[in-house]
């Protein structure tokens, strides 16, 4: 919200995939506070457009220039190769993970999704963090597609993604699905292995159906459903 003059909570929700009702809370305070003002939208009655108060653009730039001191801390140890490093890793993450006009139609149609059948799917240790997700959904062209497939670092090769993704493709074989497909990035390197583990066969990307601009690879698996 720092940088533009309004928005809504859907808009938020979608950008940072953040729970609708825990959005709701946090948006309550900040209002409390004083730091956001609510005011009905002229485009659509049943939602409230969200603007920053003089307080909360105060507060804003203070927590940017707060952790602009910190992130210039941490790089002035790094040596020059791994300086390099870093930025490499960061442009990875720039094209991998930037939201797409795809992704936030997606992140606002999940109930949809799962209204027609879809299914989402978590893996949660023993304090009931999440550690990886998974959902299933038909797509309107009738396919069955996996997606949103992720896990946090810290669990990779813990198992918690390969659960995901089984949970996923059980799910398809109770709803007798014949097909399900898949879309990712080759430099998603885990994911790809765990696609091709689970018997998932590389397929061309067809532009036309999906439209990511990440999209550069895409898998599917027949089941038989006799």
């Amino acid at each position: 919200m720092s940088t533009t003059e309004s928005c809504d909570a859907a808009h938020i929700a979608a950008v940072m995939n953040i729970d609708k009702s825990y959005l709701s809370r946090i948006i309550t305070s900040h209002v409390k506070n004083g730091y956001i003002q609510r005011t009905p939208s002229n485009e659509d009655g049943r939602s409230y457009a969200l603007f920053l108060t003089g307080k909360g653009k105060q507060q804003a730039e203070q927590l940017i220039h707060r952790s602009d001191n910190e992130i210039g801390n941490l790089l002035q140890n790094l040596s020059k190769a791994e300086k390099t490093q870093l930025a490499d890793a960061f442009n990875t993450i720039t094209e991998l993970f930037i939201l797409e006009n795809e992704d936030i139609k997606e992140m606002e149609n999940i109930e949809a999704a799962i209204e027609s059948g879809g299914q989402i799917f978590f893996a949660i240790d023993d304090n009931e963090e999440v550690m990886a997700c998974c959902m299933i959904a038909p797509r309107e062209d009738g396919d069955w597609e996996i997606m949103k497939f992720a896990a946090k670092g810290m669990y990779t090769g813990t198992g918690a993604g390969s659960a995901c993704l089984k949970a996923c493709m059980d799910y398809a074989k109770e709803k007798h699905v014949e097909k399900i497909i898949i879309v990712s990035n080759r430099k998603c390197v885990q994911a790809v292995h765990l696609y091709r583990k689970f018997g998932f066969q590389e397929i061309p990307v067809d532009k036309k159906r999906f439209l990511f601009e990440r999209a550069d690879i895409a898998f599917e698996q027949i089941f038989d459903i006799r």
